[in-house]
């Protein structure tokens, strides 16, 4: 199992450009990917291109609400871990990679 770095991933989306992100289509480089309640000059998040541009823009924009969901569920496990069965305890402790 990867293990996530969390105060990383923390620290990335503080600095980070806010959410929603979202799909467009490019002019001339293919797939873009925008945050359009940003300012104009902020808006730009990422430019897709190649074969697979429309499927890996969509990825790439998902990534804030995946990075929640996952932030989400590991508070959840570390809840469990610290206040349930001794079973239930262990196994959140194996999924979060402590033990």
């Amino acid at each position: 199992m990867t293990k996530i770095d969390m105060a990383a991933l923390l620290a990335d989306r503080e600095a980070g450009t806010d959410d929603p992100w979202e799909v467009i289509d490019g002019n001339t480089h293919g797939s873009e990917i925008i945050a359009p309640a940003q300012p104009s000059v902020r808006r730009n998040v990422a430019k897709c291109g190649g074969p697979n541009r429309e499927s890996n823009a969509r990825r790439i924009a998902r990534l804030p609400e995946l990075e929640a969901a996952y932030i989400e569920a590991v508070d959840a496990l570390r809840n469990i871990a610290n206040g349930s069965s001794a079973e239930a305890a262990s196994y959140a402790r194996h999924i979060l990679g402590e033990g």
